[in-house]
C-alpha cells in the first residue's frame, strides 16, 4: 500500500541574507574528515545577557560600541536575542570586549560557511554524540573537566547528549563542539544551530499516524524522529518509534 504524505518546511528563527565579515576565515570547525573554515556575519550578533543586562537592555547595549543602538535586538531561542552591529565593526575585538562585559552572558558570531549565505545561528548548546561503548561516567567526567553540563538527551539514541555551555566555561560554543568533535569518544559534535525543520504527516495501515521531523542541523547533519501513534485495535509494531541520525 502506498504512504500518502503531507509534506511542509519549516523554518525556525531568521532567514536572512547575511555579510561576510571579511574574505580570509574566521574560524573553522574541526571535523572529523578536515576543518570547515568559517566567517563571521559583519551585521549582527547573538548575545544573552545577564540577570542585570536583561533588566537594563538599553544599557547593556550602549556599553559597547559594537551595537547598532537605532535598531531593537530581535529575541530568538534560550533567552538569546540577534542584536545589529554597526557599519564597519570589528566583530572579533567586540567578541573579545564583551566576554569580560558584566552585562553579556554570552555573545557569539554569526557564522557563515562556503555554502550557506543565511547564516549559522548559535546559543549556548553542542549536542554530541558518544560512542556506545563510552560509559556514562567517562561522559560526566569529560564534561566536569571541560565545565559543561547535559541540558537534554533522546530517547532511544544511546549516548546522545545536549550540553550546556555558559561563561563559566571558559571557551566559545565552536571551540567546545571542536573539542568534542575531535575527541576519541564520540561520534559526532555539533553546535546547536537554529535549523531548518521538514515535517511530514505520514498515514499507513500499521499507525494512526506518525509525525516525522527532519532536522537540518547545519555542516550537512540530520536528524530523523519519526512520532507513531498506535491503532486502539493493535500494537504498533512495524513502527518507526526511535530517531534515526543521518549525520
Amino acid at each position: 500500500m502506498s504512504l500518502r504524505k503531507i509534506s511542509v518546511t519549516l523554518v525556525v528563527g531568521l532567514c536572512l541574507n547575511f555579510a561576510y565579515n571579511s574574505w580570509a576565515q574566521d574560524a573553522y570547525y574541526q571535523d572529523k574528515a578536515g576543518a570547515v573554515p568559517l566567517w563571521y556575519s559583519s551585521e549582527k550578533l547573538v548575545v544573552k545577557f545577564t540577570e542585570s543586562g536583561g533588566s537594563e537592555m538599553g544599557s547593556a547595549l550602549a556599553s559597547d560600541p559594537a551595537f547598532d543602538l537605532s535598531r531593537l535586538p530581535e529575541q530568538t531561542m534560550h533567552g538569546f536575542y540577534v542584536a545589529w552591529l554597526v557599519q564597519g565593526t570589528n566583530v572579533a575585538a567586540a567578541l573579545e570586549r564583551l566576554d569580560t562585559n558584566q552585562y553579556f552572558e554570552i555573545a557569539n558570531p554569526i557564522y557563515l560557511d562556503a555554502a550557506d549565505t543565511t547564516g549559522l545561528v548559535s546559543f549556548d548548546r553542542v549536542s554530541v554524540k558518544f560512542l556506545e561503548n563510552v560509559s556514562r561516567l567517562t561522559i560526566d567526567s569529560l564534561n566536569a573537566y571541560w565545565n559543561v553540563t547535559v541540558v537534554d538527551s533522546i530517547t532511544g539514541i544511546l549516548n546522545f547528549y545536549v550540553l550546556k555551555v555558559s561563561k563559566n566555561t571558559g571557551r566559545s560554543v565552536l571551540e567546545i563542539a571542536n573539542i568534542y568533535e575531535q575527541d576519541s569518544h564520540t561520534e559526532f559534535a555539533i553546535p546547536d544551530f537554529l535549523a531548518n525543520i521538514q515535517a511530514e504527516y505520514v498515514v499507513n495501515p500499521i499507525c494512526q499516524d506518525t509525525f516525522r521531523l527532519l532536522f537540518v542541523c547545519g555542516f550537512g547533519s540530520q536528524i530523523l524522529l519519526d512520532f507513531c501513534n498506535p491503532k486502539p485495535n493493535g500494537g504498533s509494531s512495524g513502527c518507526n518509534l526511535l530517531p534515526t541520525l543521518l549525520v
